[in-house]
């Protein structure tokens, strides 16, 4: 019983969650109530194992969608579409599963139901399209829709930048160029390269950028640099900057601001070169930056100290080296002061200093004014202590006079604009807030080359660079 069943198309409407199945009866067991499928597709996925056996008592309805002598026509039929693309019987079927415009016959009862199954009755279905009698359009839903969805084609990633690069837009526009004239070529090949721009390029017309911003009236002319942006900054002679101070105290711009205009970018690029964010967080407290600062009795000195304190504030250990003296310039005494009310500490021994290596020595030991400071003892054992201990070096303002006990550095911060001096180390330059008006008030033409920044890098000018 059930023979003339085998090789019919059917769709199984099963209960619960187990969905729909659509294919060719294999076989049906009247004993153990199960029906096999073969080429099935379950809810409109192509099933990979070559049998489904389904119970019947999973059935809830049954739909005959062909039956086996028309199944058997169709293959016959469809004989060379399907040489062609190798999907047989299971094309057929998943062109009934898709476009639903083959015939679908009366509903007749299974042998399952027959036995005693509850079955859902079946609505009479509406007459198909009329196809033309050429079978044009069976034939194009063929060639459309009967790949399968495991084939290997689908599968595979069509690459774009491929079969980009296989066509030759140069060869196309030299065919377009030979029809229309070499002007045309030209004027066209014009367009499109001004149409190309970089990424840090403007597409808005702007004036030509003049790089040299800064014009010194130097009748010798000394060493040049250049920013990171390509400004060129040219140093000065230390009597010309020892005006350029003299003419802020007689704006206003005392030595009190200059000093702490200092101490906030020396502070700043302290930081920044120990690691900014990752060393100062409230998570690694346990392992805070130390900083020794190394101070002469002058200017410098206090330059130094500021820089502590706001280093200080920002919570890096900081100790501070001052010599002792009877009598210390008035602007140290004043930074001094305000140093003594944070936690840093502060020393005139160097046997007070650590014997480990630190993590930054701050260099402000040495004066423009008194030649005669390297010659204290203070400042010869000052100075053997940072070479021993071998931490970077960073030396603010160093002297226009190199001498040889000079401790060597691996960063040097300028102020305002560098001096025409040796070096040594990576040259930085800080800015001091010095108005522009008062740079040409002493002849100089100046435009600020820090931008957004306290602190700029210097690299030398090479020669022959405009």
């Amino acid at each position: 019983m059930g023979e003339e069943w085998i090789g019919s198309i059917v769709l199984l409407q099963c209960r619960d969650s187990q969905g729909t199945y659509q294919g060719e009866i294999q076989g049906i067991s009247t004993e153990q109530q199960t029906m096999t499928l073969t080429r099935a597709f379950w809810n409109g996925t192509p099933c990979s194992s070559p049998q489904i056996i389904v119970s019947g008592l999973d059935i809830i309805s049954l739909e005959m969608l062909q039956p086996a002598d028309e199944v058997i026509k169709s293959r016959t039929a469809s004989t060379n579409v399907s040489a062609s693309n190798g999907n047989g019987v299971h094309q057929d079927i998943g062109r009934i599963q898709i476009n639903g415009n083959s015939r679908r016959d009366e509903v007749a009862e299974s042998p399952v139901n027959q036995r005693g199954q509850k079955g859902r009755p079946q609505r009479a279905h509406s007459t198909p399209r009329k196809l033309s009698e050429s079978g044009g359009g069976r034939n194009r839903n063929l060639d459309c829709f009967s790949t399968s969805c495991d084939d290997p084609i689908l599968q595979t990633e069509f690459d774009f930048q491929k079969n980009l690069a296989l066509f030759d837009k140069d060869a196309v526009f030299d065919a377009i160029d030979m029809q229309h004239g070499a002007d045309t070529g030209s004027k066209r090949r014009e367009a499109r390269r001004q149409l190309v721009y970089r990424p840090t390029e403007n597409i808005i017309d702007a004036p030509p950028v003049t790089m040299r911003q800064i014009a010194v009236p130097q009748t010798a002319p000394g060493k040049e640099f250049t920013t990171d942006n390509g400004l060129v900054v040219p140093s000065i002679s230390y009597s010309f900057y020892t005006r350029l101070l003299e003419l802020c105290e007689s704006c206003g711009l005392t030595s009190d601001r200059t000093i702490e205009a200092i101490g906030i970018g020396a502070c700043q690029m302290v930081m920044q070169v120990m690691g900014g964010a990752n060393r100062l967080t409230p998570k690694n407290s346990h392992q805070k930056p130390v900083v020794t600062v190394l101070c002469g009795p002058h200017r410098q000195g206090a330059q130094g100290v500021a820089t502590a304190r706001h280093l200080t504030n920002r919570g890096v250990d900081v100790t501070v080296f001052v010599p002792k003296y009877m009598k210390l310039d008035p602007v140290i005494e004043k930074e001094l002061k305000l140093y003594l009310v944070t936690n840093g500490f502060i020393t005139s021994s160097i046997n007070d200093l650590l014997s480990a290596p630190v993590d930054l020595i701050i260099n402000t030991l040495d004066c423009h004014n008194n030649a005669l400071t390297v010659d204290q003892p203070w400042y010869s054992v000052a100075a053997e202590w940072a070479t021993n201990n071998k931490a970077p070096v960073l030396t603010v303002e160093p002297p226009h006079i190199a001498h040889s006990r000079q401790i060597d550095s691996k960063w040097t911060l300028a102020l305002g604009l560098p001096l025409d001096v040796t070096t040594t180390g990576r040259l930085f330059l800080c800015d001091m807030g010095i108005p522009e008006k008062i740079f040409e008030k002493v002849g100089i033409t100046y435009a600020s080359p820090f931008g957004h920044k306290y602190i700029v890098g210097l690299h030398p000018l090479k020669a022959g660079t405009q």
